[in-house]
């Protein structure tokens, strides 16, 4: 159970933020190779993916999981600009 921990908070730690146009995604990544792209759904964040991330990236894939705007600690929606 540690090695999840450790690598839990490996997955979480190589987070960054990714700005595109008048969106800021926080996007976590890990591993090299091909890319593995991993969504959550609703209400969740990219921490879903904590059990899984170091597995898939220690197979030989670029793991990629954003946290999906509004959620986790991407921007939240303008409700303003979706009316």
């Amino acid at each position: 159970m540690h090695g999840t921990t450790v690598a839990a908070r490996m997955f979480r730690e190589s987070a960054h933020r990714l700005k595109a146009g008048d969106v800021t995604l926080n996007v976590a990544q890990m591993g090299a190779g091909p890319p593995v792209l991993l969504l959550h759904g609703f209400p969740d964040s990219l921490q879903l993916w904590d059990p899984v991330a170091l597995r898939i990236a220690t197979a030989g894939y670029r793991v990629i999981a954003p946290d999906l705007r509004g959620f986790g600690e991407s921007a939240p929606f303008n409700l303003l600009v979706l009316v």
